[in-house]
């Protein structure tokens, strides 16, 4: 199955020249389920301190109407609307409870219940069908009870990719949203230029922008503005990528998303004998059996963060260190208590 290219778009006219490596960070956290390794890392976005207002600033009809879409809280700080419990943990999260439930727990193989727990899954593909999820579901079962090493990781990595895959189809618009909505939109962007050339107009401003637009006496300059913010946008996502978004391991092991990933990959999978598995990747990792490349440029890419997510799943597949928990049991206490925990998070 082809995947989608969203990279219709021109590339930015330029490129950050330098990394600034130590912005304080304003945390959007999201979790994954991941049944092969627990992984515990979080992802976060960090801002540095001037891309930020005031924290005792009004907060204005824009902002409300941003928060509105999940993409600024009220301090100013961008949130990602794929921490959407509706959109991320009610399916994904329901079918590993279903599945641990149903299936985890059998001391021998049974074709015939994994058969009929994923036919509860819809078939088709993402976002809607679930044809993945079915595989993935698959894959663990049979991992479950294979004693080869090798294979069972290799059943594993691939379950964890499929889950992958389904999972960032299915957020693409969230993520892209949260990742441009810096940008103000088109019709915003010409409502302040015809205020900052008709001052005069005050209060009749927006009324006189509504009529100009419908007799299409905006049409050339409206064409211009929404290409010079469809290349703001894409702007603002690569700089969003490159210096902004990191992933925390255990350790305080941090990964760039923009930079390529430095881990390797473990010595039981240098080599793939998988043939799903090789087939997978074939579509997902364009730099196969290597990390160059696999830091992404533009994290809204589908395909740009399907390669990272592929070479990151495959670096850590074996790291006994996702197992360790996020928080101490006394974090925990507190956060369950309603409190804020101290210590690192």
């Amino acid at each position: 199955m082809p995947l989608p290219d969203e990279r219709d778009v021109r590339e930015p006219a330029f490129r950050p020249l330098r990394r600034h490596r130590d912005e304080e960070a304003l945390v959007a956290r999201a979790r994954g389920a991941d049944l092969a390794a627990g992984r515990n890392g979080d992802l976060r976005v960090r801002l540095s301190p001037s891309a930020r207002d005031s924290p005792d600033r009004a907060v204005t009809g824009r902002d409300r109407r941003r928060q509105d879409r999940g993409a600024v809280n009220q301090d100013g700080r961008l949130s990602m609307r794929l921490l959407e419990p509706k959109k991320v943990f009610a399916e994904i999260g329901g079918e590993f409870a279903r599945f641990c439930a149903t299936c985890l727990h059998d001391t021998v193989y049974d074709s015939e219940k994994i058969t009929r727990f994923c036919e509860g899954l819809r078939p088709g593909e993402p976002p809607d069908g679930q044809r993945f999820l079915r595989q993935a579901f698959l894959h663990y079962y049979q991992a479950v009870f294979e004693g080869d090493e090798k294979t069972r990781i290799e059943l594993m990595l691939l379950a964890n990719l499929e889950i992958g895959y389904h999972e960032q189809t299915r957020l693409q618009p969230e993520i892209n949203e949260a990742l441009t909505a810096p940008v103000i939109t088109p019709e915003i962007f010409t409502r302040n230029l015809l205020k900052a050339l008709r001052p005069q107009w005050g209060r009749f401003n927006n009324l006189i922008w509504f009529f100009m637009r419908l007799f299409g006496q905006l049409t050339t300059i409206g064409k211009a503005i929404d290409e010079y913010v469809t290349l703001a946008q894409r702007q603002a996502q690569h700089m969003v990528t490159e210096f902004l978004m990191t992933i925390e391991m255990p350790h305080q092991d941090v990964l760039r998303l923009g930079d390529d990933l430095s881990a390797g990959f473990p010595p039981i999978l240098q080599e793939i004998n998988n043939s799903d598995l090789r087939a997978l990747l074939a579509q997902i990792d364009p730099t196969p059996d290597s990390t160059r490349a696999s830091g992404a440029e533009y994290w809204g890419d589908l395909p740009d963060r399907l390669h990272f997510i592929a070479d990151m799943f495959r670096c850590y597949q074996t790291s006994e260190d996702l197992f360790e928990p996020p928080i101490t049991d006394e974090q925990t206490k507190t956060i369950k208590d309603d409190g804020l925990p101290s210590g690192r998070l």
